[in-house]
Order: C-alpha cells, then structure tokens, then sequence
C-alpha cells in the first residue's frame, strides 16, 4: 500500500504485488489460512481495505500502461476474473472510467451471514500527484462511512448472531486471488493441486536487485 501510495520506482510497486501473489499461491492450501484471515481481518486489513488495494494496483497498472513506459514489464498483470473467482469488479473500472477520475468511489458489502443482513463499507481511492517530476501518480486509500442494513437489527432477536453476523471474515475455501478476497456466485469450486504438482516457488521468477 505504501509503494502505491508513494511510488519512488515502477519496479517496487511489481516487487510488493509478486511477492504478495506468490505468498498467496504457497499458502492458498494451508490448513491455518482460516487464522492467518481472521487476524488480518482484525488488523489493518480488513476485506474492504484489501478490496481497495486490489483496485489502487489495477489503476496503477492501467496508468502505466497508457504512457507506454517498458517498465510496464516491472508490472504482473492484475488478477483475472477466474484467478478472483468472478467476482463482481467496481462498476467504474470495467467501464473504463475510473483512471480519469481524481477519487474512486468504491464499497465492499457482505451478506455472508443471510441474504436478509447486509453491511456496507464505502472507502475513496484517491489519485496523488508523482513524488518526483515526471513519475507515476500514487494511488491512497482513504476509509469511508460502515453502513448495516437495519433488517440485521429486526433479526437479532430471532438470530443467533455471536456465531455468525458478528464474524465478518473471509471463509478460507472461498478466498480468491492475491488479495484473498471473497469469490463471486459464479465460481467453480476450488480443488487442491495433485499432491505430485510442483510448489509456485519453483517456478516463481521472482528476483529483485539493488
């Protein structure tokens, strides 16, 4: 996020996305990714703020791309929809309108618990102007308004919420892509790679120097 924000170098902002990918792709199949969630949900990263992350890393690369700059090779490509699940994107971005724009609006809602209860959190994605003359435009993150669906507050009576609308975080199984977001409706079932595959750090050309 600080890269993002601040990007001194194309080639920082490439390093910090492939090592989070390959962090993602080693550890997808761990049996305590369902902790390592759970205590990144409750920290600064909760899955609203990794969802604006995801959108901050799309804008830059676009960003990159436009100006033709052959660090753009610096870049990984940002999540395809099968790597993220099919999850459903920021209007804005497929539309192809949000790199003009000064601030992305954007929100993350969750109806984990019931189709009845929906929460909401809206966050900006804010352009910042080049930290060196003739560089790339950062990307920050600011936080917005928490939204809960006053039908959650009908049900608390009648639902027992402490094991389930009190726990925002993402299931595991349905985690999906670098940022380990929350899979779309439309998404294949994951299944572990065979047990004779080779490890994504084999085949990782994942090197930094200077």
């Amino acid at each position: 996020e600080r890269s993002l924000a601040a990007p001194n170098s194309i080639r920082l902002v490439g390093f910090a996305y492939k090592e989070l990918a390959m962090w993602q792709q080693t550890h997808e199949w761990d049996q305590d990714l369902q902790s390592v969630l759970e205590r990144v949900d409750a920290g600064h990263y909760p899955a609203w703020r990794r969802q604006a992350l995801e959108e901050a890393y799309r804008l830059f690369y676009d960003d990159v791309a436009k100006r033709g700059t052959p660090e753009i090779e610096d870049l990984p490509e940002p999540p395809t929809s099968e790597e993220i699940g099919y999850r459903r994107l920021n209007e804005q971005l497929v539309a192809g309108r949000a790199s003009v724009q000064n601030v992305l609006p954007g929100k993350y809602e969750d109806r984990s618990c019931t189709k009845f209860a929906m929460t909401r959190w809206e966050y900006e994605v804010v352009k910042v102007p080049p930290v060196v003359d003739g560089g790339m435009c950062g990307r920050k993150i600011n936080a917005g308004s928490f939204f809960q669906d006053a039908v959650l507050g009908k049900l608390a009576g009648a639902v027992p919420m402490a094991g389930c609308c009190s726990r925002r975080v993402v299931e595991a199984r349905k985690a999906r892509g670098p940022f380990l977001l929350p899979e779309g409706s439309h998404a294949a079932p994951k299944r572990p790679p065979p047990m004779d595959a080779p490890s994504p750090m084999h085949n990782a050309d994942v090197t930094f120097e200077g």
